[in-house]
C-alpha cells in the first residue's frame, strides 16, 4: 500500500550543453544572461526549451507596453533633437511640448493599432507619457552639461564565451571631452548595488558594458516623481550625482577590494563570461535568486514549491 504523501525521488539533472546546431537556433539577447543568472532552470527551459508562461488576460496596455512606449517616445524626441545645444534652443523657441508632443504620437502609433483600446483610454495614456517625458527632459536632461546622443536603441552582436547575443542598448551619450557613456532606461524600480553580485538581477548594462569601453554606465529612472540617473563614474561631472568609483566609499567597501575603474569593469566581464559559460554548459538546475519566482512564469514546470513542502 502507497501513502497518498508519498513523493517520488527524482534524479538530479546532469548538465545538458548545447551543440552547434542548437546554438546556431538560441535567441534571446541579453535576457539570456539575465535569466541564467535569475536560475539556471528558467535560462534552460526558455531559450532552449521554448517554454513560455500563459498569457494573463489585463485592461489596458500591460507593463512591458507601457515601458516600451516611453522607450520609443524618447528614442523619437532625440533623434530628432541631437544634443544639448539642440534642446536649450527648441526650450528658448517655446517649442519643447510640441517636439514631446510628436515624439509620444509616433510612440503610440507603433502600438496602438494592434490593441484593442478606446481612444479615449489612449488620450489618457498619452498624457502620463508626456508628463513623465516632460519631468526628465526638463528635470534632468537640460540640466547636464553639454553631451550629445550619439546613438539610440543601438543593436549589435557580441559573443562572450563563444555564446554569440544580440544586444540593444537603449543610448549612448558622449560629452565633450570624449568620455562615453551607457544609458538604460528604467520605468520600474532599479540599483546600482545589483551590479556588486555574482548573480545580477539586471545584468544589462554589464552586458553592455562589453561591446565598448565606456567611461560611465547608468540606469535613466523615467519614473513620475523619480526621475534622474542611478549609475557609477570613472570620474566625477559625467553625469548629474552619479559620483566616481574614487568618491563613492560605501560602494568600494562592498566590492572587496576593487578600487579602480578597470578592476571594475574587469570584474563585471568576468560576472558575464561566468554566466554565459553556465549556460554553455548546459546548466540547468532549479536555482533562483532571492525573490526570482515572484516573478517567474515557469513555477509550475519547475514545481519549485511543489519541491520545498516536500522537506
Amino acid at each position: 500500500v502507497h501513502s497518498g504523501m508519498a513523493i517520488e525521488d527524482m534524479p538530479t539533472d546532469a548538465d545538458i550543453p548545447p551543440d552547434e546546431e542548437e546554438l546556431g537556433m538560441i535567441t534571446g539577447g541579453t535576457s539570456i544572461i539575465k535569466d541564467q543568472s535569475w536560475c539556471p532552470f528558467r535560462a534552460f527551459a526558455i531559450h532552449r526549451l521554448d517554454a513560455s508562461g500563459i498569457d494573463t488576460p489585463g485592461l489596458g496596455l500591460s507593463l512591458q507596453s507601457r515601458g516600451s512606449i516611453v522607450h520609443a517616445a524618447l528614442k523619437a524626441f532625440w533623434d530628432r533633437v541631437k544634443d544639448l545645444a539642440g534642446l536649450k534652443t527648441i526650450i528658448a523657441n517655446n517649442e519643447l511640448d510640441k517636439y514631446i508632443r510628436e515624439s509620444v504620437r509616433e510612440a503610440f502609433r507603433r502600438y496602438y493599432p494592434i490593441e484593442p483600446l478606446s481612444e479615449r483610454y489612449l488620450e489618457l495614456e498619452q498624457e502620463r507619457v508626456l508628463d513623465v517625458l516632460r519631468e526628465w527632459i526638463e528635470g534632468v536632461d537640460s540640466k547636464r552639461g553639454d553631451f550629445t546622443v550619439e546613438k539610440t536603441e543601438y543593436q549589435t552582436d557580441i559573443a562572450i564565451v563563444g555564446l554569440s547575443i544580440k544586444v540593444r542598448l537603449d543610448r549612448i551619450d558622449s560629452v565633450n571631452d570624449g568620455k562615453k557613456i551607457i544609458i538604460d532606461y528604467k520605468t520600474g524600480e532599479c540599483s546600482k548595488s545589483d551590479w556588486l553580485t555574482e548573480r545580477p538581477k539586471e545584468p544589462q548594462l554589464l552586458v553592455y558594458n562589453l561591446v565598448d569601453s565606456f567611461d560611465a554606465i547608468s540606469f535613466a529612472k523615467v519614473k513620475p516623481g523619480e526621475c534622474g540617473f542611478i549609475g557609477i563614474s570613472k570620474e566625477d561631472d559625467i553625469l548629474p550625482k552619479v559620483v566616481s568609483l574614487e568618491k563613492d566609499v560605501k560602494l568600494r567597501e562592498k566590492l572587496q577590494g576593487i578600487n579602480t575603474w578597470d578592476e571594475l569593469t574587469e570584474s563585471w566581464k568576468g560576472v558575464v563570461n561566468s554566466l554565459a559559460r553556465q549556460f554553455m554548459e548546459g546548466k540547468n538546475a532549479v536555482d533562483p535568486i532571492e525573490k526570482a519566482c515572484e516573478y517567474c512564469e515557469l513555477k509550475g514546470l519547475c514545481r519549485i514549491f511543489d519541491e520545498e513542502e516536500s522537506l
